[in-house]
């Protein structure tokens, strides 16, 4: 499950070494063969591990959050670093991913609880893990209300709702609907479409509104 990833690649240092040593046969000529011999190194750059993580709101579904983890060496995103999640009482490894060549990975849906964090890599023998804590918390929305006499009717109050994600995008696939208070019926309901509703004249009374996920 990909679920609210920067990757850093490794530089790779080769070194050639050539050693050139002058050999006179005794027998064949009495010129002078030259031998070369190559030794290559292969070793990983120090890994400085440089993790940030978003929060966002995965195709406007509103549920649990997600997480998307970038990782870098330094400033150079980390392909292929290891991202784990762990509970955080009992330290069960329950998700994993690897970045991807731009130093990403995602979990999408992350049921609400407190979680571990590791970021490693597999040639990164030697370099401390990265490590810290993310908190799901459920499906979250930003609401501005507005409530009075917005029409300038000098009649009865009107509503209007303004709703954005975790991200501050427009939200859509709500509903947004207000509720009497004395017996919890509805009175009136609108899908929200763009990050926004409208109510008019709204019946002297007691009201609360809900804002729910469509289906």
């Amino acid at each position: 499950m990909r679920k609210p990833r920067i990757s850093q690649a490794f530089a790779l240092l080769f070194v050639l070494f050539i050693t050139v040593s002058a050999v006179t046969p005794a027998a064949f000529n009495g010129g002078t063969i030259n031998a070369v011999q190559s030794v290559n190194t292969h070793q990983p750059a120090a890994t400085n591990y440089v993790v940030t993580i978003r929060t966002f709101n995965d195709q406007m579904a509103f549920n649990d959050d997600d997480f998307e983890f970038v990782v870098r060496n330094g400033t150079a995103p980390l392909n292929n670093a290891w991202v784990r999640l762990y509970n955080i009482s009992t330290q069960d490894l329950l998700y994993q991913e690897f970045t991807d060549g731009n130093g990403l990975a995602t979990f999408s849906n992350l049921p609400v609880g407190t979680y571990q964090w590791n970021v490693s890599h597999p040639l990164a023998v030697g370099t401390p893990d990265a490590t810290g804590q993310i908190v799901s918390d459920g499906p979250e929305a930003n609401v501005n209300i507005l409530f009075g006499n917005l029409d300038w009717d000098n009649d009865e109050d009107d509503l209007n709702a303004t709703i954005t994600d975790i991200e501050l995008n427009p939200a859509y696939n709500l509903n947004f609907s207000i509720m009497f208070q004395s017996n919890n019926s509805l009175w009136a309901q609108v899908s929200v479409t763009d990050g926004s509703v409208s109510f008019s004249d709204i019946p002297d009374g007691l009201y609360y509104w809900e804002l729910r996920v469509l289906g």
